[in-house]
């Protein structure tokens, strides 16, 4: 047998002793005083002397079990058996699951202006002063992905309560499948448990905290003596208002376009949800820019008005170029008015500054003047639309094909290979790896090959899972470009002029993809008017050929691009280098696709990032006490994931800077539709609970009693009640004894004045 309250009890135990002393005190010999009737007195007690001492052993034996039977109830006795046979046992586990959220620092502004988790956390702290000195306090907070800041339990209550208190609000989602998973874990792990375990969920489990249509795994299954309590859903709806997004239009800007006065067009979008959306409103969008050294400058600002029943808008500002250039690096923000979320309120997204974009073409390079235009190779074609001009920013390099080494490359933001043929394997593994820290690679087939067998080698140097035909399929009479091609951020500037452009161009021949262009990630830029895929873009993965180096993880690049074009630019193969169209394609090619590829400069909270290539380190772009300086892993990412928005600068081991990193709130987590208590119910007990086993947190129940707590974990003092029924029992017993042996019963004696005269 064990006890939830030892000390109590042992102090209860010591206490038997107490009849026994006072027994023994009344036993003490006196000198005996002899006197004439002393004999007759002494025959009396002889004959009676072995009743007289059965009937105070058992006055004594009924007084110490009257309180050994109290001191085992406040005790809190759990048999052994009993308790594996209940599931019941020792002190109480009590795991805290707290939501700390974008979502549980929605407010009502309207009311006491708390958030979610001021509540949930004096829920908690409540709920911790109702347990008692046998009970051990876990903590995970769910702010994604879930932390376990006290885990294992600990039996330092008070150090527990601390850490509650402590808790901020985070940007990202709310993670609880990963918060019951830690918890199973633990559980699981610990064979040896017989006391009473309790998952305590805190959380107003609007929809941006708890998605029910998600289920959630059934970790608690056949986990013996769990119980799982939580709080109940809000039901107050919230309106909020978030920026969903701020796009420029252009990823890269070129320092010349300050020069002119040019501006960046930046597209923000915004939603409402909540109570919100059936009302009509207006908020005020500010754009930003923001920089390393300098203070924010706002440059435009707009209005939007919401009608009953929009959800969503979008609306269009300019930043001036010119306040982008300084230090190559800046962010774009933009922001709305404070509402009951505000951690959504803002997006940041950096732009790149570049005086000019380096293009290789790796091709044999050609001397003297260039011959007539049916005569121009591929690689002529595409060194004259690449750079029209002197004064073009894309600046053209040739590359030699059979010395394309990681020095090259690295100097480069784009490769265009239209000689695919003239790459050996050791060249494809570089130019994989180059792709990978997140350049731009451009691949056509080339002229001079009948059989085309470079495809294979190309596909497993970049992880592509294409599969492209051995010879050049022929289109007869040609087939044109469709009028309606897929919509594309590529194309996002000549998107109105697409249309045209494309229809003017015919095909003749082609070398298509015929296995792995429908793949995940692969995105048909240029479609035929049959509607097969003539360019396409994809993101590199990994090349199974080389080897993962320890540290790394075998997880794919967020960066790099990969086009291909299923044509060579030529006149025998498409009439496209003789049309207007091949200037803005490979112009928007480059200067969006560069900026697509570099990737590692927009992220959401509560992931590890993936910054700019050879980053060494992440600073805040501003000294905030908040936030200190994040390592990047020799696999690339972070080494903990970042749960807070806000903007950093990469840095390399130089100290050189490597760009400019955003962290922007979960916008999915800034929901703040109200759910159905029974939604949320079965929702929960998807975990493995059973239902017998869950119970919700009312508001009276979170007072200092802790009602529910007790409702749902405090079986392990079973024994108690019986116990004090038997003390009550032997208490009576005790006193009718104690009447009954002390022979006080004594007849009246007859009047006096009752006799005869």
């Amino acid at each position: 047998m064990t006890f939830l309250n030892l000390g109590l009890f042992a102090a209860g135990a010591a206490a038997v002793s107490i009849p026994i002393i006072i027994h023994f005190l009344f036993r003490r010999r006196r000198k005996p005083v002899v006197w004439a009737a002393m004999r007759f007195l002494i025959e009396a007690y002889k004959k009676h002397q072995r009743r007289l001492k059965l009937e105070q052993w058992l006055l004594l034996a009924t007084r110490c079990l009257l309180l050994l039977l109290i001191a085992l109830a406040i005790g809190r006795p759990v048999a052994e058996s009993a308790a594996q046979a209940l599931g019941l046992g020792g002190g109480r586990t009590i795991y805290f699951v707290v939501d700390n959220s974008l979502a549980a620092s929605a407010r009502d502004i309207a009311g006491d202006g708390r958030s979610s988790l001021d509540r949930q956390k004096e829920k908690a702290s409540q709920l911790i002063d109702a347990l008692g000195s046998g009970d051990r306090a876990a903590l995970i907070s769910l702010g994604a992905p879930a932390q376990p800041i006290v885990v294992p339990p600990s039996a330092d209550l008070a150090a527990v309560r601390g850490l509650i208190e402590s808790l901020e609000n985070t940007d990202a989602r709310a993670d609880l499948a990963g918060a019951f998973s830690a918890i199973s874990r633990e559980l699981r792990e610990d064979p040896d448990r017989s006391g009473q375990a309790v998952v305590v969920a805190l959380s107003d489990f609007r929809l941006g905290a708890a998605d029910v249509s998600r289920p959630l795994d059934a970790v608690f299954a056949e986990i013996p003596r769990l119980k799982l309590s939580a709080s109940r859903p809000a039901d107050a709806p919230l309106g909020n208002v978030q920026v969903i997004s701020a796009e420029p239009l252009r990823r890269i800007v070129l320092a010349r376009d300050a020069t002119g006065g040019a501006a960046v067009d930046v597209r923000v979008r915004l939603r409402r949800t909540g109570a919100a959306v059936g009302e009509s409103g207006v908020s005020t969008v500010r754009l930003t820019i923001e920089r390393a050294g300098g203070e924010p400058a706002t440059f435009a600002s707009t209005q939007v008005r919401w009608s009953a029943g929009q959800s969503e808008a979008d609306v269009v500002l300019s930043a001036p170029v010119a306040n982008l250039s300084e230090n190559g690096v800046a962010a774009i923000v933009a922001s709305i008015d404070r509402d009951a979320i505000e951690g959504d309120n803002r997006f940041a997204r950096p732009v790149q500054v570049r005086s000019a974009v380096r293009v290789g073409v790796a091709a044999r390079r050609r001397f003297g003047a260039l011959p007539a235009p049916d005569a121009l190779l591929p690689e002529d074609w595409l060194r004259l639309a690449l750079a029209p001009s002197d004064t073009d920013p894309i600046e053209v390099i040739d590359v030699d094909p059979n010395a394309i080494d990681t020095p090259t490359l690295a100097a480069l933001d784009a490769i265009f290979l239209p000689r695919p043929d003239l790459i050996d394997e050791p060249a494809w593994r570089r130019i994989g790896a180059f792709a990978r820290s997140g350049g731009l690679v451009f691949v056509s087939p080339p002229t001079e090959t009948t059989v085309h067998l470079w495809s294979d080698p190309m596909a497993r140097a970049l992880g592509l899972p294409w599969r492209i035909v051995r010879e050049a399929q022929s289109l007869g009479e040609g087939e044109p470009l469709s009028d309606e091609q897929p919509r594309s951020p590529i194309f996002e500037m000549v998107q109105s002029e697409l249309p045209e452009l494309a229809r003017s161009v015919t095909v003749f021949q082609t070398l298509p993809i015929i296995e792995g262009a429908d793949a995940p990630g692969m995105r048909p830029l240029l479609v035929l008017e049959d509607e097969s895929t003539w360019l396409i873009a994809a993101p590199p993965g990994r090349d199974e050929s080389e080897t993962t180096e320890e540290g790394q993880d075998n997880t794919e690049s967020a960066r790099g691009l990969v086009l291909y074009l299923a044509s060579a630019p030529a006149l025998t193969w498409t009439d496209l280098p003789a049309r207007p169209f091949i200037v803005p394609l490979l112009q928007e090619l480059v200067r969006q696709g560069v900026g697509e590829a570099a990737g590692g400069s927009v992220f959401t909270a509560g992931e590890r990032l993936q910054p700019p290539a050879r980053t060494a380190e992440l600073v805040p772009l501003k000294d905030e006490q908040d936030r200190s300086r994040l390592s990047v892993a020799p696999s690339g990412l972070t080494v903990e994931p970042v749960r807070n928005a806000g903007l950093w600068q990469a840095i390399d081991r130089q100290s050189a800077a490597r760009g400019l990193v955003a962290v922007n709130a979960d916008i999915s987590a800034g929901r703040t539709e109200v759910q159905p208590a029974s939604a949320v119910r079965e929702w929960l007990l998807g975990s493995g609970v059973a239902g017998d086993d869950f119970a919700w947190i009312s508001e009276a129940d979170s007072d200092s009693s802790g009602a529910t707590i007790a409702q749902t974990a405090d079986n392990s003092a079973w024994l108690s009640y019986p116990l004090l029924i038997a003390a009550a029992l032997i208490a009576l017993l005790e006193l009718a004894l104690a009447r009954l042996f002390s022979h006080a019963s004594i007849k009246p004696a007859a009047s006096a004045t009752g006799g005869s005269a």
